[in-house]
């Protein structure tokens, strides 16, 4: 319940899983052009992209987003929210994960959920570049969970305003024994 409101799906999408499985199946907004592609240095011997989008006008912030496992910068719901701050005046950072979105040149490992230097890298040099403030991490599932590692980790030196995290796995051994549920097969591909 949010603001005394219940979530109430629509009628003709019942159950977690259709409403999961349908969301995904569309390709999310097109985010306006100019998009940016800053190389980050995360690590010796390891980089990643930000697709950065600024609104028209003076921005109001700066919306850094992490995507989630198996996802990009160009994930549907990474681009929905990205079209949704840029229409209120926020510039947008989508940030791709190690070896996602077409990244796997930029760094020498895999990504995996204890990198929250990943993202302190990514909000350093959207703050020392002079991107707008508040400046908000927000992170959807493991990036969510790499968000807020990274603010657990940084503590009072947090270099973000804000952060974020929509449906974070905080426990990931009982998350990865669920989604290997036989009623969770359709997430097994």
């Amino acid at each position: 319940m949010i603001d005394g409101v219940s979530f109430r799906p629509a009628p003709w999408l019942p159950g977690p899983h259709l409403q999961t499985v349908v969301a995904s199946l569309f390709r999310g907004p097109a985010v306006p052009d100019p998009t940016e592609r800053r190389i980050v240095r995360v690590s010796p011997g390891s980089s990643i992209r930000l697709d950065v989008n600024r609104p028209r006008g003076a921005s109001r912030g700066t919306l850094l987003l992490v995507h989630g496992m198996g996802g990009s910068a160009e994930s549907a719901y990474m681009r929905r929210t990205a079209r949704h701050a840029l229409e209120r005046s926020f510039a947008v950072a989508r940030m791709n994960l190690r070896n996602c979105g077409g990244t796997e040149r930029l760094a020498d490992s895999l990504y995996n959920a204890g990198q929250s230097d990943d993202v302190a890298r990514a909000v350093e040099h959207l703050a020392s570049d002079g991107f707008a403030r508040p400046l908000v991490a927000a992170g959807f599932s493991l990036g969510g969970n790499l968000v807020l590692l990274y603010a657990g980790r940084e503590g009072d030196g947090c270099a973000a305003d804000a952060v974020a995290a929509v449906n974070p796995p905080i426990e990931l051994e009982t998350c990865a024994r669920a989604i290997e549920a036989p009623s969770n097969r359709i997430y097994q591909t």
